[in-house]
């Protein structure tokens, strides 16, 4: 979004420590693959996504798919569609076969979700906003991975 800082950002991830930290929340990442020079600068993340588990007790089955990111300099080379697998096979790791996700109309992460077969809910009108601050549909999909 336009105006968010580097602080605020890591601020919304530190505010997720906890629910790491007591399984809510898996984070997976995608790092460059080189190794840094002894007290060199560590692997630049190229991507990430995170998976939060349902706590309700009449939904063990279910696991909401979030913050799919993807470095622009690697979109278009697969990461996306590999970090997405990566959700996935984590998520029937932990017995979650129905998962859901939104995304903003019209964006190629749309189409990622869509060619990984990921089937659309529904579209809310003004749900989310551009980074320049307009309001946008967002598309919810969800997908069982017993049917995959």
């Amino acid at each position: 979004l336009a105006g968010l800082t580097l602080e605020a950002a890591a601020g919304w991830w530190r505010e997720r420590e906890t629910a790491v930290a007591d399984g809510t929340i898996g984070v997976l990442v995608a790092e460059a693959v080189e190794e840094p020079e002894p007290g060199g600068v560590p692997p630049a993340i190229l991507g990430c996504t995170i998976l939060l588990r349902s706590r309700n007790p009449n939904a063990p089955h279910r696991a909401e798919v979030g913050k799919v990111l993807v470095d622009r300099a690697w979109r278009r080379r697969g990461l996306g569609r590999r970090l997405m697998a990566a959700v996935e096979a984590l998520a029937r790791a932990d017995g979650r076969w129905l998962l859901h996700l939104d995304v903003t109309a019209g964006t190629a992460a749309e189409r990622l979700y869509r060619a990984a077969g990921w089937t659309e809910l529904g579209t809310m009108p003004d749900h989310s906003m551009l980074p320049d601050g307009t309001l946008a549909p967002t598309i919810f999909f969800w997908k069982d991975l017993r049917a995959s």
